[in-house]
Parts: structure tokens; sequence; C-alpha cells
């Protein structure tokens, strides 16, 4: 019996600047198809990565007039000051490349601020906050909650929060971005779930009895995905040093380029 854990055993990824293909056959169904698909014990692993937080979505934001989403107002410079462009955004979620972010603005060269309310969908502690790339800044019933106003580089910034379901708060994202190629995002961990730890142990079980086991890990490479970091990511190395302290025989596969 042969144990395969990854999700990469399943998705069959051809790199990261490559085609679909054409008649792509995944190492799962391979394998099942040589060896018969008894033989063959499937677990998915904990992924590629850990997903810590979200977007906060549209549902959860009230703009100033009531509508769903956040009033916008986009500058025509980093600082905030001028007329604004204004405009209803459902989201705090933009990559900005070569187009500008609103109609009359260059692509670079401008800030912006979003205005409304955040709503939590149950009472407790939310970790609210921004990631972006540039300066940015989070207000909560007008107060100043997170400052990386001189960031240059980017970063992730959240803080705990104590919300109440159905009761708004106040909230205000402002960002600046003097260059182009920018990324900000209003991002929480409301409903984020960590299953990592179960499926780590599921691989584990699967892993032990059989007469060897075959780890496909892997890297997201392409545009905008530059690594700092040789280590593969999210949970993938623990899920090889878990799997090879069962003793079975184990097979790593890197997946990746």
């Amino acid at each position: 019996t042969l144990a395969l854990i990854g999700t990469d055993a399943e998705e069959a990824r051809l790199g990261g600047y490559s085609g679909s293909g054409r008649h792509v056959v995944s190492a799962l169904d391979g394998l099942r198809a040589r060896l018969g698909a008894t033989r063959v014990r499937f677990a998915p692993g904990p992924g590629r990565t850990v997903t810590r937080f979200v977007t906060v979505p549209s549902a959860a934001l009230t703009a100033t007039d009531g509508s769903r989403g956040l009033a916008a107002e986009y500058f025509r410079g980093p600082d905030l000051s001028g007329a604004p462009e204004r405009r209803s955004d459902p989201t705090v979620d933009f990559h900005w490349t070569f187009m500008p972010p609103a109609e009359g603005l260059a692509p670079d060269w401008f800030s912006a601020r979003w205005t409304g309310s955040v709503t939590a969908p149950h009472t407790g502690v939310v970790h609210l906050g921004v990631t972006g790339t540039d300066g940015f800044r989070l207000y909560l019933r007008d107060s100043l909650v997170i400052d990386a106003w001189d960031n240059q580089a980017y970063t992730e910034r959240l803080v705990p929060v104590r919300l109440v379901a159905a009761r708004p708060v106040a909230l205000r994202v402002e960002v600046r971005e003097p260059a182009a190629n920018g990324r900000i995002r209003l991002v929480w961990d409301a409903g984020v779930l960590d299953q990592g730890e179960a499926r780590i142990g599921a691989a584990v079980t699967a892993a032990r009895g059989a007469s060897a086991a075959v780890v496909m890990v892997g890297l997201e490479e392409g545009e905008f995905r530059d690594r700092a970091s040789l280590a593969l990511p999210g949970r993938q190395e623990e899920l090889i040093r878990r799997v090879a302290a069962t003793g079975t025989p184990t097979i790593v596969v890197l997946v990746g380029g």
C-alpha cells in the first residue's frame, strides 16, 4: 500500500508560467491507474498555505450613506489633500499595477480613504487590520489603532478588537501610494478555522502501516510571488517531519517553478 500525501498530488500543477496543459494526469490518478485505487491511500495534508485572515466582506461593511461597502475617496497626491474622486467600494482589496485606481488619477502618486462601519457576525474578539505595500492607517471609533504611514514594503498589521454582533463600529482606512504597484487589503480573522492540525493528523494516519509514503509539497511562483525565504510555505515542512517520524519509508517530491 502506498500513502500519497499533499494537494500537489491531486492538482497536477504545471508551474507558475505554464499553460493549462493537455491531457494532464495527476500523480494521484496515475498511481491509482498503475497500482489500483485500493492500494493508494490519499491524504491532502494542510496545503501550501495557512489562511490566518481573509478580506473583510462587503456584507460586514456599511458606507456612510447606509449602502453595503465603504465610501471611497481617491486623492491626486499621497497626502489625502485636494478635491477627491468619490465612489463606493464593496471591499478594500486592491492591487494596483499599471492602471489608475480611479478615473482622473495617475497609476501612482495618489492616496485614498475609505469610511464607514464594520459589523461582526458574532460577538467576541476579532483580529482586524490591514495588509499593504505602502503607507496605511486604520481608525476605529475615530481612534488610530494602526499607524504604518511610513511603510515601504509589504506589511501585515492586525489588532485584537472586541466586537458585538449586529453592533456597527465606525471605521476608516487610509493609504498612500507614491509609486506604482501597490497592494492594500482590509482583513480580519472572523470565521477563519485552522484545519491544518487535523489534516496533518490524517496524513500521518495514512502513512502508518503503508509500504511507503510519497509526500508531494510545493511552492507557488510567478508574478508578484517573489520569496524572501527558501523554506517551504505553510506547514509543509512539519508535514514531512511528522510523516517521516512514523518510520514508513518516505519520499519527498518538490513541485515548483
